[in-house]
């Protein structure tokens, strides 16, 4: 048959484009922590023990995988989950080491005890008024709120204005229907139904009395990762 796949075509997808982070490298709580991470085209590649990681996630609602190679090795592995949570990471960092011959680490144990520190920080913060609406409120009759609005990425979603109040409807994720409610200056949080998905703050922008974009970020700091609002720049459509 045909080859679709060739060692030259692998080193192009693996070179690295842009530098993602960078650290101090491994530490007690995490041995194999990368001193520099980058993103190539369509993987991210990072230093893992001494050795190169090409490694992604991907995600829906209801589930989270990850694969990981090393090619120095020639070793390679995949990860199943049916949870949102990031402890697919932890688990492949165990599958890596266990091949590798790594010192032992409980991966999963350090993950909880992260994920523990993040939500007690996440509910601090929403004990101390993430939870509430800030100050401020619409600067324009909220007729000037409603129209179409597009990302080029995304798709097209549509604000109404209908009986003193707003909502929001995003064409391409047809379950996030919402009224809106105001939530700060020139922006709104979506009440969407049970189990349809993360709420999210849509903040419309504001110039010359006209609106001239909206971004959105999700409401709660414990939303995972794949409702992903905060990449989302609509302009609107004329």
């Amino acid at each position: 048959g045909k080859q679709l796949w060739s060692a030259t075509q692998a080193k192009e997808m693996w070179t690295p484009q842009t530098i993602t982070s960078s650290s101090d490298g491994p530490t007690a709580d995490n041995p194999a922590r990368a001193v520099l991470s980058t993103y190539a085209l369509g993987w991210f590649v990072q230093d893992y023990r001494g050795m190169r990681l090409v490694q992604h996630s991907g995600g829906l609602s209801g589930q989270v995988t990850y694969t990981g190679l090393l090619p120095s090795r020639g070793i390679g592995v995949s990860v199943f989950t049916n949870v949102e949570e990031g402890v697919s990471a932890a688990i492949r960092n165990a599958l890596l080491d266990r091949l590798i011959d790594a010192p032992a680490f409980d991966w999963v144990a350090s993950y909880a005890k992260r994920v523990k520190a993040q939500q007690a920080e996440a509910l601090a913060s929403v004990a101390g008024g993430v939870g509430t609406a800030p100050a401020g409120g619409p600067s324009l009759p909220l007729s000037a709120y409603a129209g179409r609005y597009r990302d080029p990425w995304y798709g097209d979603v549509v604000v109404t204005a209908k009986g003193g109040r707003l909502a929001i409807s995003f064409e391409p994720t047809p379950v996030f229907k919402s009224p809106l409610e105001p939530w700060g200056a020139d922006s709104f949080r979506t009440r969407f139904a049970k189990d349809a998905g993360e709420d999210a703050i849509v903040s419309f922008k504001v110039a010359n009395g006209k609106v001239t974009g909206v971004t959105m970020k999700a409401l709660s700091p414990l939303a995972d990762f794949s409702y992903d609002f905060h990449h989302l720049e609509f302009a609107p459509v004329p």
